[in-house]
């Protein structure tokens, strides 16, 4: 932001719900770690108007990678994700 950007990305990439819960998370644990990428922004971005009160405020953009880092094979390179038209 100090350098002038008008947007932050929360991309917590291979951070999935599935993924967080096969590591043995409960699903309310898992929401949890991926809405805390965006709380640290916005924690992060109020510190930052403190010292910034004329500055444009900057955008929180959400971003969660591709499906295919969360299957951890590559497929997110390829695009090839081993699923039917229907899933």
């Amino acid at each position: 932001m100090n350098a002038g950007a008008n947007c932050g990305i929360t991309a917590s990439y291979q951070a999935t719900i599935p993924g967080l819960m096969k590591a043995g998370y409960s699903m309310a644990e898992a929401e949890r770690i991926i809405q805390q990428a965006v709380q640290l922004f916005m924690e992060t971005r109020q510190e930052w108007l403190k010292t910034n009160p004329h500055a444009v405020v900057p955008l929180c953009l959400g971003a969660c990678g591709p499906y295919g880092a969360y299957l951890a094979d590559g497929s997110e390179y390829r695009g090839h994700y081993d699923v039917s038209d229907e899933t």
